[in-house]
C-alpha cells in the first residue's frame, strides 16, 4: 500500500490532466467553430463578388504607386551600383524585353556614354544584343573597383626621374593624389620620397638643414630648386668634348713582347721604376707592396732594389761606397801636403816596424 503523501500526488497530477484534456477539447471545438465559419464567410463573399450589371457599370477607383527614379551613371562612381540600381527598376516597372531594358538603360547614362551606345546599337554590334551582355561590357570599360586602391598602387610606383621637368612631375603627382584621402603631411612626406636626391640636397640647403611645412611649398621649392640648379650647369664650364687618353690596356691575355718597338706597352711597360717585377700583374704588385713585402719575390725583410733575386736574375752589381770616407782630392802641386796628410791618419804616432818570419805577433 502507497504512503499518503504518494498517493495525494498521484490523485493531483490526475486532476491536472483532466483539466488539461477538457481544456484541449475546448479550444478543438473553438478551432472547428471559427473554421466554419470562415468557410461561411468565403461562400458568402463568392456569391457577392459574381459580376452584377450595377457592379460592372461603376467606376474603379484606383490607386497609382510612384516609382523611384534611378541616378544618372557620371562616370565617376562604381557602376556596379548604377547597374544594381537599373534592375531593381526595370523590376518594378515589369519590363521584359531586351529592347526596353536597354533603352531604359541608356536613358541613365551621361550623354558620352549613351551617345557611344547609341552607336553600337546603329552598326549592330553584338555586345548591345541584350540587356545581361551590355551589363557586361560596361564593367569591362567602366567599372572600377576601388579607385583608391589603384590610386595608391600608381603613387607606389611613381618616382622622378633626373631628366624630368618639375612641371610635368608636380602634375602628375596631383593628378594621382587627386584620388586620395590623404591629408598634408601624409602628402609632403610622399612628395619628398620621390624627388631626386639633387633637388632634395638643394632644397635641404635652402631651408638650412630644414624641410617645407606644406605641399604648397614643397611645390615651389621644388621648381625654385630646379631653377638654382639648370642656372648652375650653364655657368660651369662643359667639358664633353674632352678626350682622356689612355697609356693602354692591360690585359692578362697580352703576351710579353721586349722589343724595342713595344717596349713601353703591354705588361712589360714597369711605369714605377726597374724594381717592379715585369711577370706579375698590377693587382699581385700592389697586394705586395700593401704587405709590405719585396715587389720582386714576395718575401718580407727587404725592398726590391735589395732582393738578390732580381739582382741574381737582371745582372745587376750594385756599387757598393763604403760610408764616411774622406772626400778624394786632385793631386796637385797645391795639395800634395794635404794629400800627404790625410792619407797618414793623426792617431798612428810611429811606424809599425816589419816583423821578421820567424818574430811573434805582438798583442
Amino acid at each position: 500500500m502507497a504512503p499518503p503523501n504518494q498517493t495525494q500526488q498521484i490523485q493531483s497530477l490526475s486532476d491536472q490532466v483532466a483539466e488539461l484534456i477538457a481544456a484541449n477539447r475546448k479550444i478543438t471545438d473553438d478551432n472547428r467553430a471559427l473554421m466554419e465559419r470562415l468557410e461561411t464567410l468565403e461562400t458568402a463573399n463568392g456569391e457577392n463578388t459574381q459580376p452584377t450589371p450595377a457592379a460592372a457599370s461603376g467606376p474603379q477607383i484606383t490607386q497609382k504607386v510612384k516609382l523611384r527614379e534611378p541616378d544618372v551613371f557620371e562616370g565617376n562612381t562604381d557602376i556596379r551600383f548604377w547597374i544594381l540600381d537599373i534592375d531593381d527598376n526595370i523590376r518594378e516597372r515589369l519590363i521584359t524585353s531586351d529592347s526596353s531594358k536597354i533603352a531604359f538603360g541608356i536613358s541613365y547614362l551621361t550623354q558620352k556614354i549613351r551617345q557611344r551606345v547609341q552607336r553600337m546599337q546603329i552598326d549592330k554590334d553584338v555586345h548591345v544584343s541584350s540587356w545581361e551582355v551590355l551589363k557586361v561590357w560596361l564593367l569591362d570599360n567602366y567599372g572600377e573597383t576601388n579607385s583608391g586602391l589603384n590610386a595608391e598602387i600608381r603613387m607606389n610606383d611613381l618616382q622622378m626621374k633626373y631628366n624630368q621637368k618639375a612641371t610635368d612631375f608636380i602634375t602628375d603627382f596631383e593628378t594621382i593624389a587627386a584620388d586620395l584621402k590623404w591629408n598634408d603631411p601624409a602628402l609632403c612626406a610622399t612628395f619628398r620620397s620621390k624627388l631626386t636626391a639633387p633637388i632634395l640636397k638643394q632644397i635641404n640647403q635652402a631651408y638650412f638643414n630644414s624641410w617645407p611645412e606644406s605641399f604648397s611649398a614643397w611645390k615651389k621649392a621644388v621648381l625654385t630648386a630646379e631653377s638654382h640648379i639648370s642656372m648652375t650647369k650653364q655657368l660651369l664650364p662643359t667639358y664633353a668634348n674632352r678626350q682622356v687618353r689612355f697609356d693602354g690596356i692591360r690585359s692578362d691575355n697580352v703576351t710579353r713582347d721586349n722589343t724595342a718597338l713595344n717596349s713601353g706597352r703591354g705588361r712589360s711597360r714597369s711605369p714605377r721604376g726597374s724594381n717592379r717585377n715585369p711577370d706579375i700583374s698590377d693587382t699581385e704588385y700592389w697586394r705586395r707592396q700593401r704587405d709590405g713585402s719585396c715587389t720582386w719575390c714576395a718575401k718580407r725583410g727587404h725592398w726590391a732594389s735589395e732582393c738578390r733575386t732580381r739582382l741574381a736574375s737582371t745582372s745587376v752589381v750594385p756599387s757598393i761606397e763604403p760610408r764616411n770616407t774622406p772626400r778624394q782630392q786632385t793631386p796637385g802641386s797645391v795639395n800634395t801636403d794635404s794629400r800627404t796628410a790625410s792619407a797618414t791618419p793623426a792617431y798612428r804616432t810611429r811606424s809599425a816596424s816589419p816583423k821578421t818570419k820567424n818574430e811573434p805577433a805582438r798583442r
